[in-house]
């Protein structure tokens, strides 16, 4: 479920207590307490939600609700209580998990935008173009009746061709013991 209807869901199943809630937009930003001046949103409550186990999921609104807001609460009152700058690991973290997300974000954008044909055919051609692949061949298969016509094209084959009997069954593509074809590599 995206962000935005979370937040929409919990506003609706999450019955606030108060008729100011009722009157004002109910979004991400909407902010549910403050500690000391600081602010706890609705949406620092849903991505708390979102990393719970199923099982604390399962519980009533109003109590999963309670018991977020609390611990939201008194995580702040801590956090408060240091005044220590932030650990080398703090800043890491941080710094890894903006990346992480950023980056998240700019894919989803750029899955969400159709690819036209043209933009595929450049990116191969700025990739691959003027890159050695090696030798490549292309494969040429004979369906022939019997083994004995598969075996007169092999005595007429070509020096540039090279041309070896294989036996299929009637379906094209799959090997098996049965009627003869000629299978063919020719170079590209």
């Amino acid at each position: 479920m995206d962000f935005h209807k979370l937040v929409l869901l919990a506003a609706t199943c999450c019955a606030f207590g108060s008729g100011a809630w009722a009157q004002e937009a109910v979004s991400a930003e909407t902010v549910v307490a403050r500690v000391n001046g600081e602010a706890i949103t609705l949406g620092h409550m849903l991505l708390v939600r979102e990393s719970l186990p199923n099982e604390y999921k399962s519980l009533p609104d109003r109590q999963l609700f309670d018991g977020i807001l609390e611990q939201l609460v008194q995580q702040t009152i801590l956090s408060q209580k240091s005044s220590a700058p932030d650990s080398l690991q703090i800043r890491l973290t941080l710094e890894n998990d903006r990346r992480l997300m950023r980056a998240a974000r700019m894919i989803e954008q750029w899955s969400e935008q159709p690819i036209s044909e043209g933009a595929i055919q450049d990116a191969y051609e700025a990739a691959y173009s003027g890159v050695d692949q090696g030798l490549e061949y292309k494969a040429a298969h004979i369906l022939v009746e019997t083994e004995a016509a598969a075996l007169e094209l092999i005595e007429k084959r070509t020096p540039e061709k090279s041309l070896r009997l294989w036996p299929v069954t009637s379906r094209l593509g799959h090997l098996a013991r049965g009627a003869a074809t000629l299978a063919g590599l020719v170079r590209v």
